[in-house]
């Protein structure tokens, strides 16, 4: 299981960093449109910044999926989710982006969420958290 948590926080780390690659290559853009989606695709797919952020975001998915395999998917979901506190905190730092009450709000609801599920994570942890095919069939 610790190496579940482990890939668990790498991915997590990842996807903030993909998120905040991406977008700091798109404000380096000129102005993009989806109204021109050709034009945008071209500029996306020059933009060395952006496939390096699409890449690390493949890598998080990978990571992900790992985790999966060898956590229960409890701890796994809540490791990826309170990643997005990471993003917030992220934007903010190295993209001077602001934070509202809002952001603040929604931080310590990811906070007290991971708190409430980790607090509970004994008395479901031996429940099992690997599903079998057949158990989808029924």
């Amino acid at each position: 299981m610790i190496f579940g948590v482990m890939f668990s926080l790498l991915a997590s780390v990842c996807f903030s960093a993909s998120n905040l690659l991406e977008k700091t290559a798109v404000d380096r853009m000129p102005d993009i449109s989806a109204r021109r989606a050709g034009h945008m695709l071209q500029q996306i797919g020059r933009s060395r910044l952006w496939v390096l952020g699409f890449a690390t975001g493949v890598v998080a998915v990978v990571m992900t999926v790992i985790a999966y395999s060898l956590s229960p998917i409890v701890v796994v979901q809540t490791i990826v989710a309170a990643g997005l506190s990471l993003l917030v905190l992220g934007s903010r730092l190295f993209l001077r982006e602001p934070i509202g009450r809002r952001e603040y709000l929604g931080l310590c609801f990811i906070i007290g969420a991971v708190v409430l599920i980790s607090v509970t994570l004994n008395s479901s942890a031996s429940g099992g958290g690997k599903i079998s095919p057949l158990m989808l069939s029924r």
